[in-house]
């Protein structure tokens, strides 16, 4: 290798930066030769080092060799005999950040897997000649450096679609490959002048193509006699990738976050529901604000009456496809006081992420098994379960104890006792003693964003007086903006963000809304199907829905002058509140939960009693002193925002964590189990979504069979992307 040769210093460059997990890396460099002086020697790697970034003399995971012939058996036979498992890649080639965790992680599925090449682009079985134009590739399949970006989007795509999946083939890519343990034996007691794979299956070992993983050619580069023979064998393999090709070309592709590359960070692990709101809003945002760590959050999934069916891990709470899949033989019907099957999962999440500490924010479809792993643990108070088994710490009045006899009342006439009924009271004074005794007997912190639900808590579970516990406030995810408050001239605007629901005052809102309109505009926004109540009341305005960070937008257009929240139950937070708060709209809200904690009444927002004159009688005193709302409107805008960096400083300090040494952590890319499943659905997909994605790939898989003749799979294909845009042109 010359040092001045571009193209193998760029490969060079991103092998020694995307390389995690490695012990030891043996380069074999073309114009390194043992001949040269000690001086030589010293200036080449001198000069090597300024190109790549690396201190390559330094470094005691690198060693330097003279070039060996590109022939596989060749490179082996170099090896020491301590080498146990190697990763090969040719000069020349380009390979993505995590590459060698992503293929190590297969390996571990099963101890006859031999050897796992990935995907090159522009290469088959990926790329038949024509692939991949819409993404960047030239036709040759060589890659410049202005189609570097184009390739890594290419490889995150590929990440998330082919995650979940390998190949079983009778292929080895001879520039990039992972040879096993048992793969390298084989290789070293076969005969050299043999064809790997051949060799590979006379041991009883299997070759694997990994979909998860895009290495690339560069641009110039010729095909080596090794190089062309693979061509030609993986050349008879491309039609089963029909369905990649299409979905690359349409650069689609689930979300996928950074977490299985960044393996050098340490890892906290979230316990989490898959309901969505506030709590999944949480866990999405910390993610977000945390870049020296990886977040890792285990979900359950199940249905109504068994919500811990299956245990699904993600590298953020909205991202797929899930890492990881794993199915409780018994499955959880609210919370376990213990479940093997759960622990199991827990161990093997611990280890194989080398986890450090846990963040429990929810215990519904998990065990309370999630207390009990010795690590540092945090519970995060999102509601108020499992104490309450109506969430929401609610009947007929905020309560303020729940004994026995309360609780046998709540289960029998609480109307907001829906969740968890199929359970007797004994059950739930059972689940509440073993909660109480497992936090007290484990290292665990109790976080509350508000000062009265820490209250709430140590007032309903006095054992907990003891516990570690700090009130740590949210932190929201907005950018920074003017205010969105209207003027103080003209009618009363008044908007009301969110879904309606009980708990949100759905009752409250009808008995105030027609008085409330005599004077007021009022906005419903996002109010969901429960807002057509309200259709028919002159001067309420419906919004049905709208996406998570279009509120300013919403709020932009309607520049109200005040916002209204109508909650019956103690909340622990309000993400409505803070957006209103965080684009300077004064709020009035009723007296009850986190809005006591987070309204100064008159300074910072308004406060009002639970009843329909109470609320009326303070909105038309407020229509009356617009001063009062600009004097509310300029403390907001002058009050410093709660950042996300912010929170989660908060939080690392009560959670530390040691450093890892880099490639100490390993990431899988894609789930174990998920690939027995036909066909995945995010659980929090609607009806209409999944219907739509399972429409797609019926177009992918009929244009892609090679089941179907030719004119068929035209035919069919014509067929479905026609009524594909008919829809489209009826939705818009």
């Amino acid at each position: 290798m010359t040092v001045r040769d571009d193209c193998l210093v760029e490969s060079l460059r991103l092998l020694l930066s995307n390389t995690a997990y490695a012990t030891g890396i043996r380069l074999y460099l073309p114009g390194f030769s043992r001949g040269m002086s000690e001086r030589e020697q010293r200036a080449f790697c001198r000069e090597l080092s300024s190109r790549v970034g690396l201190d390559l003399a330094r470094d005691d995971r690198i060693e330097i060799h003279p070039q060996v012939s590109n022939g596989l058996s060749d490179i082996l036979s170099t090896l020491p005999a301590s080498v146990s498992e190697v990763m090969v890649v040719g000069a020349g080639f380009l390979v993505p950040p995590g590459w060698d965790t992503r293929l190590r992680s297969i390996a571990k599925d099963d101890a006859l897997i031999g050897c796992i090449s990935p995907l090159c682009m522009g290469v088959p079985p990926l790329d038949d000649g024509a692939g991949l134009s819409a993404r960047g590739s030239s036709s040759t399949g060589a890659v410049d450096a202005a189609a570097m970006t184009a390739w890594l989007d290419n490889d995150r795509l590929v990440a998330a679609l082919g995650a979940t999946q390998h190949l079983q083939l009778p292929i080895l890519f001879p520039q990039c490959c992972y040879l096993t343990a048992q793969g390298l034996s084989a290789l070293r007691a076969a005969d050299r002048d043999l064809d790997p794979v051949v060799c590979l299956e006379r041991a009883g070992l299997v070759s694997l193509v990994a979909l998860n993983l895009l290495t690339a050619k560069q641009r110039g580069l010729g095909e080596s006699s090794a190089l062309s023979a693979y061509i030609e064998s993986a050349s008879k393999f491309s039609r089963l990738l029909g369905w990649l090709r299409t979905r690359l070309d349409e650069g689609h592709a689930p979300a996928i976050d950074s977490a299985a590359v960044r393996s050098s960070q340490p890892v906290q692990l979230h316990i989490a529901h898959s309901w969505g709101g506030g709590l999944g809003h949480w866990v999405d945002d910390f993610i977000a604000g945390d870049s020296s760590r990886v977040n890792l959050v285990l979900k359950s999934i199940g249905s109504w009456g068994e919500f811990g069916q299956r245990l699904e891990l993600y590298s953020s709470y909205s991202a797929m496809p899930p890492l990881r899949v794993w199915s409780l033989t018994t499955p959880i019907t609210e919370t376990a006081l213990a479940n093997l099957d759960y622990r199991a999962v827990l161990r093997e999440i611990l280890s194989e992420y080398q986890v450090q500490g846990v963040i429990v924010s929810s215990l519904i479809g998990h065990s309370l098994d999630v207390f009990r792993t010795g690590l540092p643990t945090l519970l995060v108070a999102h509601d108020h379960y499992p104490f309450c088994i109506a969430l929401y710490s609610r009947f007929n009045d905020v309560c303020a104890r729940c004994d026995g006899e309360r609780l046998r009342a709540c289960m029998k006439d609480n109307p907001g006792h829906q969740f968890f009924t199929s359970r007797a009271p004994e059950d739930w004074e059972a689940l509440r003693a073993a909660f109480v005794g497992v936090l007290q007997d484990n290292p665990v912190t109790l976080v509350t964003p508000v000062r009265s639900v820490l209250e709430r808590w140590r007032t309903q579970m006095p054992q907990l007086e003891s516990l570690p516990a700090h009130v740590i406030p949210h932190g929201l995810g907005l950018s920074p903006s003017p205010s969105l408050a209207g003027e103080d001239t003209g009618r009363l605007r008044v908007v009301i963000p969110g879904k309606l629901s009980e708990a949100k005052g759905l009752r409250l809102l009808e008995q105030v809304l027609p008085r409330l309109a005599r004077f007021a505009d009022i906005y419903l926004i996002g109010c969901g199907v429960s807002g057509h109540v309200f259709s028919g009341i002159p001067g309420v305005h419906l919004v049905e829905h709208y996406a998570r960070g279009e509120i300013q937008s919403e709020l932009s257009a309607l520049r109200p002058h005040v916002g209204l929240l109508c909650s019956l139950v103690p909340e622990t937070f309000s993400y409505t509140l803070g957006e209103l708060q965080h684009y300077g709209i004064p709020v009035v809200a009723t007296r009850v939960g986190s809005f006591v904690d987070r309204i100064d009444h008159g300074e910072t927002g308004f406060l009002c009693d639970l009843d329909a004159g109470s609320v009326v009688e303070l909105m038309r005193a407020l229509d009356g002193d617009r001063e009062g709302l600009s004097r509310v409107r300029g403390r907001l805008e002058e009050t410093p925002p709660r950042t996300l960096d912010g929170m989660v400083a908060d939080y690392h300090r009560l959670l530390p964590v040691a450093p890892v040494a880099r490639g100490q952590a390993l990431f899988e890319a894609g789930p174990r189990q998920l690939a027995k499943e036909a066909i995945y659905i995010n659980p929090q997909s609607t009806y209409k979504m999944a219907a739509y994605a399972f429409f797609k790939y019926s177009l992918i898989k009929v244009t892609s069979s090679p089941r179907l003749p030719s004119w068929l799979r035209s035919g069919l294909g014509k067929t479905l992307r026609l009524l594909k845009r008919l829809k489209g042109s009826c939705e818009r």
